[in-house]
């Protein structure tokens, strides 16, 4: 389940931040502005208070921003974006004891 969450959560966030936004201003501006105006909207969208998600979201954004530009492919974006939602959530949850490993033959 949070595999699949995940994976949505990325492909909507990827398609509009990295996919829309980053399009059509790359068609207006320079790469470097385009990048950089999609990265800053994409931290203040995860801003909530917490630092350590901010500069988490500011550096997974930035290599999330600039594989889409290189590759011109927003697919290795949206597989990161998941990856690192996975390991996040999953971490989060076992953190907080929500999260119980498995019991492996008892």
């Amino acid at each position: 389940m949070i595999v699949l969450v995940s994976f949505s959560v990325s492909v909507g966030e990827e398609t509009f931040y990295r996919g829309w936004l980053l399009v059509h201003w790359n068609a207006s501006t320079t790469k470097f502005l385009a990048g950089a105006a999609s990265l800053l909207l994409f931290v203040i969208a995860h801003f909530g208070g917490d630092w350590f998600v901010i500069v988490r979201a500011l550096i997974l954004g930035a290599v999330m921003t600039w594989v889409t530009q290189e590759k011109n492919n927003l697919l290795p974006a949206v597989l990161l974006h998941t990856v690192a939602n996975v390991g996040f959530v999953s971490h989060d949850l076992a953190a907080s004891g929500a999260l119980m490993p498995l019991s492996l033959g008892r």
